[in-house]
């Protein structure tokens, strides 16, 4: 058998030094072409949250998740949108066209494990994509819940 032998005794890592070396190991497989983006997005947020993952951190372990296109389009955006909220914006985005924007919002129900307030926030993103993908002027502003909701029943 093959040992290796240290020119120097290992010491051990100072308590500064040992807060600094991540310890987590997500337990989530990789992205699949096909795959419906966002309870994969949501079910990483889900997992980075319970790990307390930093912001940096959590953009670097997200974007170790995907490969190919999805990938591609990630390192193609601009620097100052590489964080994690610009990674996620783009990937929701990505392959999306004006009709699947506008039956994404208009076929959005309540999830059984979702609250109000969640599938209102839901539904205001699909409303802004929708009207990004359109390249629709904002003329009204949707400030509240019941203003998003009022215009999804509407």
């Amino acid at each position: 058998m093959l040992q290796l032998k240290l020119s120097q005794p290992q010491q051990p890592i100072s308590s500064h030094l040992a807060a600094k070396i991540p310890t987590h190991c997500l337990h989530m497989s990789k992205y699949e072409t096909g795959q419906v983006i966002e309870p994969f997005i949501e079910q990483f947020e889900m997992v980075a949250t319970t790990y307390k993952l930093r912001e940096a951190i959590r953009t670097v372990e997200f974007m170790n998740l995907f490969d190919g296109k999805p990938l591609d389009l990630i390192h193609r955006l601009d620097t100052a949108m590489r964080d994690y909220k610009g990674n996620k914006k783009a990937l929701l985005a990505y392959g999306m066209t004006v009709e699947d924007a506008c039956e994404q919002y208009q076929r959005a129900m309540l999830q059984d494990n979702e609250t109000v307030t969640q599938f209102c926030a839901r539904l205001r993103r699909y409303l802004e994509q929708w009207m990004e993908k359109d390249e629709t002027p904002r003329t009204v502003e949707y400030g509240s819940q019941e203003e998003v909701v009022e215009e999804a029943i509407n």
